[in-house]
Parts: structure tokens; sequence; C-alpha cells
């Protein structure tokens, strides 16, 4: 006659390479225990990596409508955040959205970007540049040259991922530039403004 149930006593050792199959449902209780952590084993350290440990949101200055005709060069906009990391290895997670007009867009081209530094609004950026060299673009060249392709409205957003090793307040920054001689852009026109979020992550 086959077993249907093994005693505990009868049991010295099992291999786990001879265990298999399915156990049913109804082998165990409907509420499981908790799990007291202090008997997991084999955890890697460093299990709050992954963790938020903060989060700081800012808005740029509404009153501001920054004109940009320079060429190749990163202003700075009214937009900015400061975070003060709690450790030094953590990583800080930039998002931000940047309303932007461009006067006449045909075929001409804005970047945008976040730097980590010292804002200077409506000049030239200083510090460090965090996102890509080349930033994150708008190239318009639908249409043709008439009065019907200027002042185009756009916002601009970003994600960048930052490793400032340091637990001393941090600051950063929007900063966009012109890619076309001859033209002009605005960072925050008609009073729109910008957005951004800072996240210390472990």
């Amino acid at each position: 006659m086959p077993f249907t149930k093994v005693e505990n006593s009868m049991v010295e050792t099992i291999d786990a390479s001879k265990v298999t199959g399915i156990v049913s449902d109804d082998r165990f209780p409907a509420a499981l225990p908790a799990v007291d952590g202090s008997a997991l084993t084999n955890v890697a350290s460093g299990g709050s990596n992954g963790k938020i440990l903060q989060v700081i949101h800012t808005n740029g200055q509404s009153s501001w409508n920054i004109s940009n005709s320079t060429y190749d060069q990163w202003i700075s906009t009214a937009c900015y955040g400061t975070i003060t990391p709690s450790s030094a290895s953590s990583k800080v997670i930039i998002m931000a959205t940047q309303p932007i007009l461009v006067n006449q867009p045909y075929e001409k081209r804005i970047s945008t970007t976040i730097f980590r530094g010292t804002p200077s609004i409506g000049n030239v950026a200083s510090g460090t540049n965090v996102g890509r060299s080349n930033g994150l673009n708008l190239y318009a060249t639908s249409g043709t040259n008439n009065a019907y392709n200027y002042n185009h409205y756009c916002t601009m957003p970003m994600v960048v991922q930052d490793s400032p090793s340091t637990t001393s307040a941090t600051t950063y920054f929007i900063a966009w530039k012109n890619w076309n001689s001859g033209m002009s852009s605005h960072a925050d026109p008609s009073a729109a403004q910008a957005n951004m979020i800072l996240m210390e992550v472990a």
C-alpha cells in the first residue's frame, strides 16, 4: 500500500534534488506566518539600493522671460533646485520641463540640458553639464521660411542621473542654447513656468 502520509520520525534527511512535483494549495495555511528578517541567509548587502531617500520639487520663476540671442553658449534659466545628499554614494535623479519660445524656428535648433553648479540667470552657465554634451534638441525643418514659422512654443522634458559624490548641498539648474547664429529664443515665455524634481536614490 502506498504511503499517504510520512511521519516526521520516518525522515532523516532528504536530498533537495529528489523533491519534485507540485504541492497542492490546501497543504498551506490560508495566511503564511511573517518572516523574521534575522532568519534570512545569503541576502546580498546593500539591500537599500534603489530606495528613494528624499524628493525636492521646485518651480521656475514665472516673472522671467529670458531672451537668448547668443550662439552656441549655454545660458542659465530661472529654474534651479538644491538637494543635500545623505550619502556620498547616492545617485541624484533630475527630472525637469522647460518651456521655450523659438523665434523664426525654420531650420533652427535649440537644446536644453541640466547643469550642476551655481545658476546665473540669463548669463552664460558655469558648472558641470550633467546631461548630454549636446543636450536635448529641438530642430524645426517643416514648412517654409515665412511669417507662419515665427514664435514656436515647446516644452522640453529632461531626465538626468548624476553622481555628485558629496554630502554637501548641491544645486542643479536648467540651461539652454541656440545652435544657429542670427536666431533668438526665450526661456519661460509668457509667464510659463519650468519645473524640476530632484530625487536622492540610495
